[in-house]
């Protein structure tokens, strides 16, 4: 429940996802937005888990959704990148809660 407490002080933080914000606000200083610590260490976490969900992936015996499973790990590292590198963290952090929840 990192990331809940990562999202506790944020404007965006919707009552869907028990805050008290509105997803309006995901976008309101894009792509200036100043990136907290906090978010910066919740993406590294999330980044380092699907990174070594990956290279265990190789280590395990190979079942027969080996290669969707490959493919899946390859398309979330894209997409952490992607969301770091064009800014846009706080999709980016709503999209890795709710993942996590799953």
């Amino acid at each position: 429940f990192l990331g809940f407490y990562v999202l506790s002080d944020t404007e965006f933080h919707s009552f869907m996802m028990f805050g008290k914000g509105n997803f309006m606000y995901l976008k309101s200083d894009w792509p200036y937005n100043k990136v907290p610590n906090l978010y910066k260490m919740y993406y590294m976490i999330g980044m380092s888990y699907h990174l070594e969900d990956t290279v265990s992936h190789f280590f395990h015996p190979i079942q027969n959704d080996f290669f969707e499973m490959l493919l899946h790990h390859y398309i979330t590292i894209m997409l952490v990148m992607g969301s770091h590198m064009i800014s846009t963290w706080n999709f980016g952090i709503i999209v890795m809660i709710q993942m996590d929840i799953c």
